[in-house]
C-alpha cells in the first residue's frame, strides 16, 4: 500500500480527499458491479473523482471549483451505479461505497464553499 510519505511535491498529495478517492478506486476495482454497463460507469466515475481532484488542486479560482464540482458529481455517480446494481439483484458492497461516497462528497463540498 502506498503511503502519503511516498509522494511529495504535487498539490493534490496534501489533500485528504485525494487519498480517500484512491480508496474508492481500489474498492471499485476490487468489487465491481457484475453488470457490464454499471461496472464500466462505476469504474470511469471513480477514476474521474480522483482525476478531477488532482487537476483542480493544480488550478485556482473558478477552474478549481469547476473540477471539484465535477469530482463531486462523479462520486454521486459511483454510488448510484452500486445502488442500481443492488436494485437488479447483485451482491455489491454498497455500504462501503456509500461510506466513501458520503465522506468524499462532504470533503469536496467544504472545499467548494471555502
Amino acid at each position: 500500500m502506498e503511503t502519503r510519505q511516498d509522494h511529495r511535491g504535487l498539490p493534490h498529495h496534501g489533500l485528504r480527499v485525494w487519498w480517500r478517492s484512491l480508496e474508492l478506486v481500489k474498492l471499485v476495482k476490487r468489487c465491481p458491479p457484475g453488470h457490464a454497463e454499471l461496472r464500466d460507469q462505476a469504474t470511469r466515475a471513480a477514476m474521474s473523482v480522483g482525476l478531477n481532484i488532482t487537476e483542480g488542486a493544480a488550478l485556482e479560482g473558478a477552474a478549481r471549483l469547476r473540477h471539484y464540482k465535477s469530482a463531486r458529481g462523479s462520486v454521486v455517480e459511483v454510488v448510484a451505479a452500486y445502488q442500481m446494481a443492488e436494485a437488479i439483484g447483485e451482491s455489491v458492497p454498497l455500504a462501503d461505497v456509500l461510506e466513501h461516497g458520503r465522506a468524499i462528497y462532504a470533503m469536496l463540498t467544504k472545499m467548494i464553499r471555502r
